[in-house]
């Protein structure tokens, strides 16, 4: 087709819809939560104070990086003699 003919065929013929679905959560209700207040709400990740703090202690690395990898001598049976 030109390009003319396309822009033809698309004006003729547009999308029926191009808005996205609405949204769904797992056990299938769709849309937005019906009331406004969500502070005592369950999420799926912890995101408290005390949680987050628990996982730092834990951490090696909390407040860095973790450093890059590297080759070291011995790997696929080629130990230094």
């Amino acid at each position: 087709m030109t390009a003319e003919e396309e822009a033809r065929d698309r004006q003729e013929n547009p999308p029926r819809n191009t808005s996205a679905p609405p949204a769904e959560d797992a056990s299938g209700r769709k849309g937005d939560p019906t009331h406004e207040n969500t502070d005592g709400d369950q999420t799926a990740h912890k995101a408290g104070s005390k949680s987050v703090a628990q996982k730092e202690a834990g951490s090696k690395y909390a407040d860095r990086s973790m450093p890059p990898a590297r080759k070291v001598p011995g790997a696929f049976g080629e130990e230094p003699e």
